[in-house]
């Protein structure tokens, strides 16, 4: 019987059988890495990997031991999707722990994220020029790229034909001379003729062979796979110094501010010194957090004590901004600016050119020029309205009669500021619980809008793979408005503003409404022992702000708690009852942090490009 076995397992018909399986196992498993949900997985995988390895360091970081494992993982979900929700006192943790926070954040960002794609597509065509060489294909020289200037693509453009063979591909390289001498502003495409770039395709291989063709074909291609990797080279240096300055900007800031002899510097620096936080590693998390959008502090306060602080503010509200909604118009006004001060016959200007002409092929955030404007226009439009809003509303409450300083600059000054917060990162100046019922509505459809003017610019400029790839065989005119030219492939999606707004809208309100449901029925005990503080605008207003990404919080105050058990004592109060420092979601029970978990990780997940986006394609 033993023998039996030994020869069927030794047959070659097992043998054959088993090399199937393996082979079947492989494709497989191909199939589900480079299956069609790849970036929406790798991005998954990524925050992921991201969450574990903050959650033991922060686990490991902690200086009480009164904090739980789940608080340990609600935190660091928290800082990775840049929410900034809290469910303990951040100084609970150690200087470890808070650098911890600060790498989490970091890595969180919208705009480090940005930069992952473009790593990875350079690595790609690395990778994909090395297998040409290899194959013996035809090489484009240096030389030849270098000296293909703006007086060739205007020879080209009067004569139908291309003034070199191996840079026929007019699209990706076409500078016009009167774009150098003009001087076009901000955002503006440089000069480009209604004629179609290359006119006819069968006219204009019409003296060439069917080798010449392919090899025509083939050096434009190589042309516009060296255009797209110094471009994905450029961004891959300007992206990590575009971060370095901003928050070495908002430190300098926060510092300075902190170094003064004025009365508010003074209670800043003592308010440090009670809650033992160093101020310099403090001014350096202030600053990440606003980049990234987080909103947290290490101060229990939050940034309350900086409501009269005009410097800080000030540097605080350029960072946010240029860290999240206002990124994509900075970016494109900086290569605008690069590309200016490079000579008419530099190749690096036409690397510009390609980007400001191009640039849903290169970046994830960075638009055409109308819809950069678009973005800018929105920013204001809201923060007007919230502004607007916020005078007409609280200008003589409670909350301001709080304030210090109550000079109607100092009150501008934090109504602007908690405005702006309300989509992007969450910072507190003042105290939410006591503002106007009607402008915390106002405030939780800000929040939920908060992705909606950068993804919709995304998904409407959005180039599949396949669009680019037959970008000659369209007229200029065509290539630079959006509206002419849709997706060729099976199945494109509507990139209409109008479709995929209702399509966001639809999935964001089908969420909240199970998130919301599922969070009352877990704390319905607490909403009938405290219905003020548990009630159903408290929890809808916190499940919107993790699901945005804002991480404002109307907080849990005792008082309230008071007013609603009147028939308590007041040493059972006492005892019962802690004001904290925290987020609302802090006093909930662990069910529902391990849904507000998950409704932080799916808000940061609804607004990533399609698969078959060119940009990560």
């Amino acid at each position: 019987m033993q023998s039996l076995s030994m020869s069927w397992i030794k047959s070659p018909f097992n043998s054959d059988m088993m090399r199937r399986r393996v082979e079947s196992s492989k494709q497989r498993l191909k199939r589900i890495v480079c299956g069609s949900h790849t970036f929406f997985w790798l991005h998954v995988a990524y925050y992921g990997v991201l969450t574990i390895v903050g959650t033991m360091s922060l686990w490991w970081c902690r200086e009480r031991n009164s904090i739980s494992f789940l608080d340990c993982i609600f935190t660091v979900v928290s800082m990775v999707t840049t929410t900034g929700l809290t469910s303990v006192l951040l100084r609970d943790f150690n200087t470890t722990g808070l650098f911890t926070l600060m790498v989490l954040m970091l890595l969180g960002s919208s705009v480090f994220v940005s930069l992952l794609p473009i790593y990875v597509r350079r690595l790609r065509i690395l990778r994909y020029n090395r297998a040409l060489d290899t194959s013996n294909a035809a090489n484009v020289s240096s030389s030849q790229l270098s000296s293909y200037n703006s007086s060739d693509c205007h020879h080209s453009r009067a004569t139908g034909m291309s003034p070199i063979s191996n840079h026929t591909l007019q699209i990706v390289a076409e500078v016009d001379a009167q774009s150098h001498d003009s001087g076009t502003g901000f955002g503006r495409h440089p000069h480009i003729n209604s004629d179609p770039v290359v006119i006819n395709i069968a006219n204009r291989f019409n003296d060439l062979s069917d080798e010449q063709e392919v090899a025509q074909q083939s050096d434009d291609l190589r042309i516009a796979r060296w255009l797209e990797d110094q471009a994905l080279r450029s961004l891959s240096w300007i992206i990590p110094t575009y971060i370095v300055v901003l928050l070495t900007f908002g430190f300098l800031a926060v510092v300075w501010n902190n170094s003064f002899n004025s009365k508010e510097a003074s209670k800043i620096r003592s308010l440090f010194d009670a809650q033992g936080i160093n101020p310099t590693l403090a001014a350096i998390f202030m600053s990440i957090s606003a980049f990234s959008n987080t909103g947290s502090s290490p101060l229990d306060e939050n940034f309350v004590p900086f409501a009269t602080s005009s410097l800080v503010l000030v540097s605080l509200t350029v960072l946010f901004l240029g860290g999240n909604t206002l990124f994509p118009p900075i970016l494109r006004f900086i290569i605008w600016g690069l590309r200016t001060l490079k000579r008419t016959d530099d190749p690096q200007k036409d690397v510009y050119n390609f980007l400001l002409r191009y640039p849903r092929r290169c970046s994830t955030h960075l638009f055409p020029h109308m819809q950069s404007l678009w973005i800018i226009a929105t920013v204001l439009g809201f923060n007007t309205v919230d502004l607007i809003a916020f005078c007409a509303l609280e200008w003589k409450s409670a909350a301001l009669a709080a304030l210090p300083d109550r000079s109607a600059w100092i009150k501008l000054m934090d109504g602007l500021f908690q405005s702006l917060n309300t989509r992007s990162s969450g910072m507190n100046v003042l105290t939410l619980s006591t503002l106007s019922p009607s402008l915390l509505v106002l405030y939780s459809a800000m929040m939920c809008i908060a992705v909606y003017p950068v993804y919709l610019s995304r998904q409407h400029t959005r180039l599949t793979h396949t669009d680019f790839n037959q970008l000659h065989l369209f007229s200029t005119s065509d290539l630079c408005d959006p509206e002419k030219h849709k997706s060729t492939a099976d199945g494109a999606d509507d990139n209409r503003l109008s479709t995929q707004y209702k399509q966001l809208l639809t999935r964001d309100s089908a969420s909240l409404f199970v998130l919301v449901f599922l969070v009352c029925t877990l704390e319905m005990r607490n909403t009938n022992s405290d219905p003020l503080n548990y009630s159903v605008f408290n929890i809808v207003f916190e499940v919107i702000s993790a699901y945005g990404n804002v991480g404002l919080s109307l907080g849990y105050s005792c008082e309230q708690w008071q007013r609603a058990s009147s028939n308590s004592s007041t040493s059972q109060l006492a005892d019962e009852c802690k004001n904290v420092s925290y987020s609302f979601s802090g006093k909930w029970s662990s069910g529902s942090k391990l849904l507000l978990i998950c409704c932080m990780i799916l808000g940061k997940h609804r607004s990533l490009p399609n698969d078959d986006d060119s940009t990560i394609s």
